[in-house]
């Protein structure tokens, strides 16, 4: 099974597939952050060229800190993350309870040609996301160059549950949100482009058990015992 979210779609959509939640929103105003993004990934990666190697084959993976960056695209890019997480959580977690979601981690990608990432999951996360930063450029439908996979949990055979995998075809600014145990993977960089994200991953605990010092500090991006506004980061 295959998707393409609608370009000019700005709220947030929710789709089931499997029985899994597949949150995904259009950036409004992305077109302008989206070279300073380019920008700043890639002096990163001329920084540490090698990055560090968790799923990515051939690929760049920087180190987990991005939503600590101190530029003005990424600092607009949490903000952007923050409201996402309000828009997809305040009808199931606005009941009352003290939880919070936070901003665990979060790392770029920087896929050149033939790069790809392995199938993998993120289990210590509630959910997991990915901005697509540059990659309709590494876009091929023929050979789905460049698609985010993801797998189905419940293999049960063609009979019972034909879908076995849904793909996402990347665009510019697409925010794209899904369960932090649904295993997936990026399907291999056939063209001659960079294909350029960011991924991240949200918990969401107990306000009480928010982490206040860890070597990654985490983001509160949004509390759901109150009404206020998703918190900025500044």
């Amino acid at each position: 099974m295959s998707i393409t979210v609608d370009k000019n779609k700005k709220p947030v959509s929710c789709q089931h597939y499997f029985g899994v939640p597949l949150f995904t929103k259009k950036l409004a105003g992305f077109s302008k952050y989206q070279q300073p993004l380019i920008d700043c990934i890639l002096e990163e990666m001329s920084r540490s060229p090698g990055g560090i190697n968790r799923s990515n084959r051939s690929g760049w993976h920087s180190e987990k800190n991005v939503h600590h960056w101190k530029n003005a695209s990424t600092r607009w890019l949490v903000n952007q993350i923050a409201d996402f997480a309000k828009d997809c959580f305040a009808d199931s977690l606005g009941n009352g309870q003290e939880q919070c979601v936070t901003l665990k981690t979060s790392w770029a990608n920087v896929n050149g040609p033939g790069a790809w990432n392995s199938p993998h999951g993120h289990f210590s996360a509630t959910w997991s996301g990915v901005v697509f930063i540059a990659a309709e450029g590494a876009n091929d439908k023929t050979t789905r160059s460049g698609y985010l996979e993801l797998l189905n949990p419940v293999q049960l055979g063609p009979l019972s549950n034909p879908a076995s995998s849904v793909t996402i075809q990347p665009q510019d600014g697409l925010m794209v949100l899904f369960p932090g145990y649904v295993l997936h993977w990026v399907h291999p960089n056939r063209t001659q482009h960079n294909r350029i994200s960011i991924a991240f991953n949200l918990s969401v605990i107990p306000k009480s058990l928010a982490p206040t010092s860890t070597p990654i500090q985490p983001i509160q991006l949004w509390a759901a015992d109150s009404s206020s506004e998703p918190k900025k980061s500044k």
